[in-house]
């Protein structure tokens, strides 16, 4: 049975990502490139950028939980 916990981390992980991903296509359809749409296209890059790394924790806490799992019945 999956947590509630790691369902949550990988839904954050997901809209974080497409927050992200929108804004930065967004940004860079601007008519100028002024200091307002950089710190949009960084904004946006560290949402992607966390939005994965929270991916990335859930995956690992997964497989962690999967090989105790794993190692008790044996």
């Amino acid at each position: 049975m999956k947590s509630w916990k790691s369902s949550f981390g990988l839904g954050a992980s997901a809209l974080l990502v497409a927050t992200g991903t929108y804004q930065w296509i967004d940004a860079a359809q601007a008519e100028e490139f002024d200091a307002f749409i950089a710190g949009r296209m960084s904004g946006s890059g560290l949402l992607i950028a966390f939005g994965l790394l929270i991916y990335r924790f859930v995956r690992k806490k997964r497989l962690q939980k999967k090989v105790e799992a794993s190692a008790a019945r044996s």
